[in-house]
Formats: C-alpha cells, structure tokens, sequence
C-alpha cells in the first residue's frame, strides 16, 4: 500500500481477522503492522505487485515526485518484523538507483526519474502470451511482460522494466498525449492472434519466423479529459537476441477510440461490467461508469463489448 507522506509498504492484518468472518472485537491501528518497504521524497500514488507470471517478484510504485520505483516483498516471516525507524526517502536528483538487499527497506533496488516528466499516477503490469505455431508441442511461442503507467504529464506508456537484480533503466516502448493527467487505467479486453504464418527457425526452439498481433482495449481515466477509450496494438516479430519475450522485437501503437466528456471537474475512476455479465447488455454494449471529483458527479455509458 502507499501513504500520501510516500511511504510504501505492506499491511499486516491480525490472524484473528483473518480466520472469522466477523471479528469479536473492532480492529485498531494496533492490531495491524506496517512494514515500510522504502519512501518516496513526495506523495506516492499507486503501488502493483507483479504477477506470479512474471520472471520476478515483486511490487512497482509511482509518486508525485516522479519516481517510478521496484522492490521485493519480504518473505511471509518477515511482515510480522519492526518497521525500519531509518528508512529514507528515495533520492529525487538520481535517475535510477540501486541497493544491496540489506538495506532494502531504506531504499529501492531500483528507482527512475528519468521516464516521467510528472508524478506517476499508475501502474498496470501486462502479461502477453503468444500462440505458438501449428505442430509444436508447446501451445506457446513465448511470454511477453510489459506495464502500463499513467502520470500527471498527460502520458499513457508502454515500458519494458528490468528486474529486481538488472542494472538497466525502464525501457520506453511506446506512448501517447491522451490530454490529461492519467490516473488510473483498466483492460477492457484483448486477444492474441498470428499475423503471419512463417516458417520454423528449424532449430527446435524459440520462435518460428513471422509475426503476432496482440491488440488490448484500455479505459482511462484523464482527469481533466474525462474517461477515454484507448487501443493498444503491438506487432511482435523475431528479432535480435536480448529482446523482451524471447528474443521478440515489438513495434506499438496507439489510438483513441471514445471519450466521456460530461464531466465538468477531475476524473479520478472508471470501471466496465464484467465480461460474461450479460445483465443489462444491449446489442452486445457493456455498462461503463465514470466519476468525478468537485461536481461529484457519476455518468453510465455504453462501450462495444471486446474480445477478452
């Protein structure tokens, strides 16, 4: 979880909370512990942790002091330990910045500045898995991880981000301008599809030659831009070896598609009815809802349901 005087950490509820529906006796701030992981200089905004999928562990934060930050969860024995009284916040002068696991609750493993020209307002990690071609054994070609942050400066993007133990920057795949501060963002749907047939590298492993397709629709919320509607296409082909998925080379691209202007103030959250939820469809529509800040206002729309 974050804390708006930048603290990131993890929340330790009491055994007893967890056992019963209905616990005997209301829980306090002491029954709870807090163990902070590191600080960011200014408001950290958003925190997500990893999906097992991915090749590390691990939880991604961004704040208002532009840092987009990695580290470890602790093991499960140690979340019950002493928050650190010396954790210090994150250097906001340094691009990126690395420690040993010793002192990971003062600091990082890693920390960027350099990607974000305002504080980062989210952090949604994306796992692609690609169809793997006609008469292999494995149903896959290859696993692709890459995440998607939002910031003040107006900015969806695409990042490649290294792991808990690689001495590189986040790498910019793609981004667009959607007008107004990206808050917050939510997969729609997406599918996964072979653009082009190919021949096996006859090698018997890694991925045949030709290309995948893999298209996603988000739901943004753009503050001051309203709720937007934005597809994401990436175009992976076999490329030099190094690259993220398995030696895949990814060309991105971006379009809006549909926007949500009735709101007069900031558009902090939108969310979509769950796919299969078929309550309320008509013509194969999806429920979407937005909500505002200072005009307090909620807006139901409809969006053509996606491939999920």
């Amino acid at each position: 979880m974050t804390l708006t005087t930048g603290e990131v950490g993890t929340l330790t509820l009491p055994s007893t909370l967890l056992a019963s529906a209905a616990p005997a006796a209301p829980i306090t701030v002491d029954d709870v512990e807090f163990e902070i992981l590191y600080t960011h200089s200014l408001e950290a905004w958003i925190t997500a942790v990893l999906p097992p999928e991915w090749p590390h562990s691990g939880v991604l934060s961004g704040g208002d002091d532009a840092v987009l930050a990695y580290a470890p969860l602790p093991p499960s024995s140690d979340l019950t330990d002493t928050p650190p009284a010396d954790s210090q916040p994150i250097d906001a002068d340094s691009s990126i910045s690395h420690t040993s696991d010793a002192t990971r609750s003062s600091l990082p493993p890693w920390s960027n500045k350099r990607v974000h020209e305002a504080g980062v307002t989210a952090i949604l990690p994306l796992t692609i898995t690609l169809p793997q071609l006609t008469g292999h054994e494995s149903n896959t070609a290859g696993t692709t991880h890459v995440c998607l942050t939002g910031s003040y400066d107006d900015t969806l993007r695409i990042l490649s981000v290294p792991d808990g133990v690689a001495v590189r920057q986040p790498r910019v795949l793609h981004e667009v301008g959607l007008g107004g501060g990206v808050w917050r963002i939510k997969v729609l749907g997406s599918n996964t599809s072979r653009k082009s047939e190919g021949e096996d590298d006859g090698e018997g492993q890694g991925v045949g030659a030709g290309s995948w397709e893999y298209n996603a629709t988000l739901l943004v919320s753009c503050m001051y831009a309203g709720a937007k509607v934005v597809e994401i296409k990436g175009v992976a082909q076999k490329g030099g070896e190094g690259l993220e998925g398995g030696a895949l080379d990814w060309t991105w691209t971006s379009r809006e598609v549909g926007k949500m202007e009735e709101h007069e103030s900031m558009c902090y959250a939108c969310d979509a009815q769950a796919p299969g939820d078929d309550s309320g469809h008509e013509n194969g529509d999806r429920m979407v809802v937005s909500c505002s800040f200072y005009d307090k206002r909620l807006c139901l729309w409809k969006w053509p349901s996606v491939g999920t």
